[in-house]
């Protein structure tokens, strides 16, 4: 989610120094495309986990839905947004299949949908958080690269600011931040 939503707010900056400045105009899908990765990150363990408890079928309706959502909202939304319309038909298609892989997954493993969300909650406000922040501050510098780098450093400090305080502030939970903490203590001492 970070490193989506990360690209995404760097896309201006990084799109001409990937592509060339011939390619500024590409600097919308180069976000875009960062967020469809954000949203078939989501549920991918969900996709994992149905395909190992044996509910292939399953998943597989539900790519076929997606697929259909997809060509649906490209068919409406491209004559008027044009290319921009068929990214925004993707990102749409992509949150129906992350909707409908959590309740899959509900139905046929058992996992709670309040326990899937309660999962990404923090991570996914956090990425947001950062996105807006990166997007919003003024930057003082004013080569595409130097810029590039403060955001991404000052991205990694958000997050990471982000991740450790909303974790505290939950209880310290089990889970990564804890399993990376012991790991810096037994490094340290």
């Amino acid at each position: 989610m970070p490193l989506g939503f990360g690209m995404a707010a760097v896309s201006e900056q990084f799109t001409p120094l990937l592509l060339g400045q011939q390619w500024l105009g590409a600097t919308p899908f180069v976000a875009g495309f960062a967020i469809i990765g954000v949203g078939q990150y989501l549920t991918s363990p969900l996709s994992t986990l149905l395909n190992v408890a044996g509910h292939v079928r399953v998943q597989s309706r539900i790519v076929w839905i997606e697929f259909l959502a997809f060509v649906a909202l490209a068919f409406i939304l491209t004559p008027i947004y044009h290319l921009e319309g068929l990214m925004i038909a993707r990102i749409a298609s992509g949150l129906v299949q992350s909707v409908l892989m959590m309740i899959a997954a509900r139905t046929y493993t058992g996992i709670l949908l309040r326990s899937t969300l309660g999962s990404l909650l923090r991570p996914f406000a956090g990425a947001i958080t950062m996105y807006l922040i990166l997007v919003t501050w003024g930057n003082p510098f004013s080569s595409n690269i130097a810029i590039l780098v403060a955001n991404v450093m000052l991205g990694a400090v958000i997050y990471t600011t982000w991740l450790l305080l909303t974790w505290h502030f939950s209880k310290r939970p089990d889970g990564l931040e804890s399993t990376i903490i012991d790991f810096l203590k037994k490094k340290l001492n």
